[in-house]
């Protein structure tokens, strides 16, 4: 697997299926409120069948939003972009011996960018 497998492998795995995760049960739980447990989901739901059609979509398109955003700051970690408290020297995320960070953020960019 190079840097663009691995990028386009998260855009599905942690990207789209998440989202598609997030849709699924807030348009499914709605029936089952009483069954979900104190928290978050339960707020969520709640909050989410109180919209109407068009602010769902709204409320959809920010979770794309914040979760595109944490995978791109995750990357920019892996790369040596961005800095964790306290990092000393920069990561090196291997593959079978092959370095694959350095371009990991830019390439995530990329690809959702020519999605949209």
């Amino acid at each position: 697997m190079n840097d663009v497998e691995f990028v386009n492998n998260i855009i599905i795995e942690v990207l789209k299926n998440n989202l598609d995760h997030y849709k699924d049960n807030l348009s499914n739980l709605d029936n089952k409120q009483n069954e979900l447990p104190e928290g978050e989901w339960k707020n969520g739901v709640s909050l989410y069948n109180k919209l109407d059609v068009t602010d769902k979509d709204k409320f959809i398109s920010f979770l794309k939003l914040s979760i595109t955003d944490t995978v791109s700051n995750l990357l920019g970690i892996i790369d040596g972009v961005s800095y964790l408290k306290g990092q000393e020297e920069n990561f090196q995320f291997l593959y079978k011996g092959k370095k694959l960070n350095g371009n990991l953020q830019d390439i995530f960019l990329e690809e959702i960018e020519d999605e949209s």
